[in-house]
């Protein structure tokens, strides 16, 4: 695949992508975001700044292909958040005596 330059063609909306961008301070960041209402979103809750990130290059997200031929597309989770799951009693057992 090939980026695509956001002056040629933009995404369609919500379509989760790799977006390529530069900041004050760095060039050619990459990340995967979706465009809604003008704006490139990196989770629901945050989008990019528009006068210091900004994006000039994106590439559609390929489809993910399982061991069984089975295709999924890629999807964005919308602010799921990672739980810690504690150990098992007992499984700290101390040895010897």
């Amino acid at each position: 695949m090939k980026w695509i330059s956001v002056d040629d063609e933009l995404p369609a909306p919500s379509d989760p992508v790799l977006v390529c961008f530069d900041t004050t301070c760095s060039e050619n960041q990459v990340d995967v975001c979706w465009l809604r209402a003008g704006l490139w979103w990196t989770d629901p809750r945050h989008a990019l700044d528009r006068l210091y990130e900004i994006v000039h290059h994106w590439m559609p997200l390929s489809e993910l292909r399982l061991p069984s031929n089975k295709r999924i597309q890629p999807t964005v989770s919308a602010g799921l958040k990672s739980k810690r799951t504690s150990k098992p009693k007992g499984s700290s057992k101390r040895r010897g005596g």
